[in-house]
């Protein structure tokens, strides 16, 4: 089995989500954008603290007001 570094399955996941958005429809809502970034946020919290919520994984990556507008956003 493989392993990789941290900065390696950052730059794997932050590359995934960037070709998944270059062939998404842009109808101008950030809400796509936002919540890939979320999972791929979620997956490189969830790494070192698996038994995390998204409500953590949110509330430690972005600002409260964001934080909040996003979960209700996915709500």
């Amino acid at each position: 089995m493989s392993s990789f570094s941290t900065d390696q399955i950052t730059t794997a996941l932050n590359r995934a989500a960037d070709k998944v958005l270059d062939v998404a429809r842009d109808d101008g809502d950030e809400f796509l954008r936002d919540a890939i970034n979320l999972v791929v946020n979620a997956g490189l919290h969830f790494l070192e603290h698996p038994d995390a919520s998204i409500e953590d994984v949110v509330h430690e990556n972005y600002d409260d007001d964001f934080a909040e507008e996003l979960l209700d956003s996915l709500r």
